[in-house]
């Protein structure tokens, strides 16, 4: 599997290794918070995650984005990431860092890729106009120093028959066929992490 080349697993174990290297080690105060069901309580963070139509823009701002600078970590994603950001924001707390939040639904993190949906063309779009940016504020920005990208990555692979998939950028055929799908991915994935990690980010993969 494409996915396994980057070491990623289901999203309630990932935070495991994310954790580890935020607290140089697991202190048994964060055992709990990471073995705990991941599900989000309505709170001023869902402002975070962004509706697939509402913009192409991320929100660089206070709460996604914390006030006072110090070391933080960032979580970005499509609608997924929400399961995983109360604990991770719980351990990144308790060790010092704060937490980015740049969540868009149905926009996971690529580089030159997108996830298209032939019945929703204008959603590929958006989604690489968030990308550039919120990718582009990650590499500037000194503090991030940790980036955990979740998503459903497999989901359009459930419906490739019925125009769904990734397509590289420039590609004009409105089908794309599974391998092209796949070849697509795997492209994204090595530009997004190969750009982060050039930055001096330590890059973790989720598949939820």
């Amino acid at each position: 599997l494409l996915l396994v080349r980057y070491g990623a697993m289901a999203a309630i174990m990932m935070v495991v290794p994310a954790a580890a290297y935020i607290t140089h080690g697991l202190p048994s105060r964060n055992r709990g918070a990471t073995q705990a069901e991941m599900t989000r309580q309505p709170s001023a963070y869902d402002w975070c995650m962004l509706a697939n139509e509402g913009t192409a823009h991320p929100l660089l701002s206070s709460p996604c984005v914390p006030l006072g600078g110090g070391p933080m970590v960032a979580l970005i994603g499509d609608s997924h990431a929400g399961y995983v950001a109360d604990a991770l924001r719980a351990i990144a707390s308790n060790s010092g860092y704060k937490l980015v939040e740049l969540e868009k639904t149905s926009c996971p993190a690529l580089v030159g890729v997108s996830r298209y949906s032939l019945a929703q063309p204008s959603k590929a779009s958006m989604c690489n106009q968030f990308n550039r940016e919120r990718i582009d504020f990650l590499k500037r920005d000194p503090n991030i120093r940790v980036v955990v990208a979740v998503a459903f990555w497999d989901q359009p692979f459930e419906h490739v028959g019925g125009g769904e998939g990734y397509r590289t950028d420039g590609m004009t055929s409105k089908s794309v066929t599974e391998e092209q799908s796949w070849g697509s991915l795997q492209h994204g994935l090595d530009a997004f992490v190969s750009s982060l990690e050039q930055s001096g980010k330590v890059v973790y993969l989720v598949q939820d």
